[in-house]
């Protein structure tokens, strides 16, 4: 600005030099006119005579002086001009002089300019180098916040799958429970079975041994009667006098002869006869056959067209007074034996009898295996070779459980249980609606066979429930509650427990921490020992964290080391109840209440070194800094690598004033895990400094320690 000003004003000098000038010049010029004209005058000579002359003179001289005047005026004019011209000059002068002292001035300060300019350009090279530089750095920041952004979009990946893992790995915790307590379930089933069927395998060796020593004594009795009958067909009908004690007329044409056939002056066989003289029916005693037989009694009845033939048995073989034995024959052959294995007056066993190349062989047996009078056993023979065994479970006579003897044992057919077998092979292939549709036919066919009666029917009803729950429970919590809830009316207490446990995590991983409360409630009162979830339970009234729901935990937890104290439950599960209810009050702030628990909770386990950690806190709040740092090292004795015990000891040891003790440990945690001491930093020193008013400032105090450390590191 200053050097355009500058350059207007000398532009202005010279236009008005270059004025001067012209009037100086036009000033010369008039003079020289004047000078020619008045030398003109003077020197011309006028001719005498002559008027016109004279009056062309006049006119001239008066042309002259009016352009002399005129000269005059203009010379006024230029003097005046002049004179301004020379103020005019002056002032230029002066102006010229100011404005030299201004261009020295405007020189220097262009000089000063140029160097400044040239130190701005040197700086502006140094910020490009520097805006160069922080372009770098701005393009690394954003790729390292690329990689960051890349890094957390990971690390959030990683928690879906983690929770993701952690939610198939409950499931398949579930599935694993069910299938453990299926298999046990099924394990004293076959050890049922087995024992069962040892024993009818026994019984049955019995039989067969007895019916073997049966068969020989009736074919001694059919020698016997044989030789009798020739005996007394040589003596032409007459009985031995010394043999028979009696004859009884029966019907007319009838009658009964006595036998003492071992002569020990008792009736022993009694013969008895038709019309035609043609037997009928004998009847003796076991001891004529057997000298050893306490009591007991054979009636044999005969074919009339046939007298060698029997056509029926019956007998009491052990002398209590009631049948027990049922034979028919057909054509001198066994056909059909009933039995009264347990001695009550009611056959509970039928053999049915076969015959191939003239040998006798079984055909089917049937049994009633709880003697009330219904059959619900089945084997069945081909050709003599046994083919299947068949169960009535719930005496419906429908026998809905079959197996081959034939091909391994394998099962033909359970009403239920087969569709069940089909369920859990679509569920272990984590085919979902091939699974739920079988699941649901095996409930249905299992209710409609048993009706609910039977507790290892129930305990595969509650089994499939719980499995078609887990098909939802991550992606429709509603409907796995649904069938969690049916699982609660079946099976064991243990699988009650279980479907309680999935409904109640099912609502804490939703944050329904007050559904999750009651469910994890139910869960211990189906199972008392469960552990992990009484501290599920605790967990979830911390988190609701209402006045409410502390209340209702500390009924709860009262009532139930009340329960654990009368049931006289395992030490392990006492001092977790305990130490539970201590962390409860803790929480709470109620710290010597808390300090009785932690100590019950010792008194059962002392080598819990969760309990020794909360116990040290307690006693950290109501500044027992001795005894804090002796239980807190005494949990660092037992794990020395758990967060919650080095976090723990870090701050008593830092509260107790061993601040060197306390970097140490803080060190050691921060090897361990950096983010978690970052995430517990923030979120839990202030909470701990308003639950302990009395520790608090140093408890900040240690909060800025903290700070700093990981600033360091």
């Amino acid at each position: 600005m200053n050097l355009d000003k500058l350059q207007r004003r000398m532009y202005l000098f010279l236009v008005v030099i270059g004025v001067l000038m012209f009037f100086n010049c036009r000033k010369t010029e008039i003079a020289n006119d004047t000078t020619k004209i008045n030398s003109h005058g003077l020197s011309q000579q006028i001719p005498d005579g002559s008027e016109q002359q004279l009056n062309a003179i006049d006119r001239g001289d008066e042309s002259l002086r009016s352009e002399q005047n005129d000269i005059s005026d203009e010379q006024r004019k230029i003097a005046e001009a002049r004179a301004s011209l020379t103020e005019r000059k002056v002032a230029l002068e002066s102006e010229r002089i100011k404005l030299q002292q201004t261009g020295n001035i405007l020189a220097a300060k262009d000089s000063r300019l140029r160097k400044e300019e040239a130190a701005i350009q040197t700086e502006q090279k140094e910020l490009q180098a520097r805006e160069k530089k922080l372009n770098e750095k701005v393009i690394a920041l954003k790729n390292y916040r690329d990689k960051l952004r890349k890094a957390r979009d990971e690390i959030y990946d990683l928690q879906k799958s983690v929770k993701s893992s952690q939610a198939e790995i409950e499931q398949s915790r579930a599935e694993i429970d069910n299938l453990k307590q299926s298999l046990e379930s099924r394990a004293d089933e076959l050890d049922k079975k087995e024992a069962e069927l040892n024993l009818q395998r026994q019984q049955l060796e019995k039989e067969k041994k007895a019916i073997v020593e049966k068969r020989q004594e009736l074919q001694k009795w059919e020698e016997d009667l044989r030789l009798r009958e020739r005996a007394l067909l040589k003596k032409g009908g007459k009985s031995d006098p010394s043999r028979i004690s009696q004859v009884q007329p029966l019907t007319p044409g009838s009658r009964v002869e006595a036998l003492d056939t071992t002569k020990d002056g008792f009736e022993d066989t009694w013969f008895k006869y038709n019309d035609r003289g043609k037997i009928i029916s004998e009847e003796f005693l076991l001891s004529a056959i057997d000298p050893d037989a306490k009591g007991g009694k054979i009636t044999v009845s005969y074919e009339t067209n046939a007298p060698e033939c029997p056509s029926s048995l019956e007998g009491d073989t052990d002398g209590n007074g009631k049948i027990d034995l049922r034979a028919y024959y057909e054509s001198c052959r066994e056909i059909r034996r009933e039995l009264d294995t347990n001695a009550d007056g009611n056959m509970d066993q039928w053999v049915y009898y076969a015959y191939q190349n003239n040998a006798q062989c079984f055909k089917s047996i049937e049994k009633d295996l709880t003697f009330n009078g219904t059959l619900n056993y089945k084997k069945t023979f081909l050709n003599c070779e046994p083919q299947t065994e068949e169960w009535d479970m719930n005496e419906n006579k429908t026998y809905e459980v079959i197996r081959s003897l034939r091909v391994g044992n394998q099962w033909i057919r359970r009403q239920g249980y087969d569709a069940k077998m089909k369920a859990d092979d679509h569920y272990n292939k984590k085919e979902k609606e091939q699974a739920e549709e079988w699941y649901l036919r095996s409930i249905q066919e299992f209710q409609v066979e048993w009706k609910n009666l039977d507790e290892k029917v129930n305990s595969s009803v509650a089994d499939a429930y719980i499995r078609l729950g887990n098909l939802y429970y991550a992606e429709d919590p509603e409907s796995a509650r649904s069938y969690y809830s049916s699982a609660l009316n079946f099976g064991s207490n243990e699988q009650k427990n279980l479907a309680a446990v999935n409904i109640a995590n099912s609502f804490f991983n939703n944050k329904e921490f007050s559904e999750a409360r009651k469910n994890f409630a139910l869960a211990i009162q189906f199972l008392p020992a469960d552990t992990r979830s009484l501290r599920n339970y605790i967990d979830s009234t911390l988190y609701e964290n209402t006045p409410e729901a502390r209340t209702e935990a500390t009924g709860f937890m009262q009532n139930f080391i009340s329960r654990i104290e009368s049931e006289k439950l395992n030490a392990k599960v006492k001092a977790n109840a305990h130490w539970l209810f201590g962390v409860l009050h803790s929480d709470s702030g109620k710290f010597n209440p808390a300090l009785a628990e932690f100590k019950s909770s010792l008194a059962a386990d002392e080598n819990n070194f969760e309990t020794w950690n909360s116990l040290a806190y307690a006693q950290m709040a109501l500044s027992q800094d001795n005894a804090a740092l002796e239980s807190v090292n005494r949990a660092y004795s037992i794990k020395n690598n758990d967060l919650n015990v080095l976090w723990n000891k870090a701050l008593i040891e830092f509260v107790a004033g061993k601040k060197d003790k306390s970097e140490e440990t803080l060190t050691q945690m921060l090897n361990i895990n950096h983010k978690a001491v970052v995430k517990i930093y923030d979120s839990e020193l202030s909470k701990i400094a308003q639950k302990i008013p009395a520790r608090s400032s140093k408890i900040l105090q240690y909060r800025t320690f903290l700070k700093s450390k990981l600033s360091v590191s």
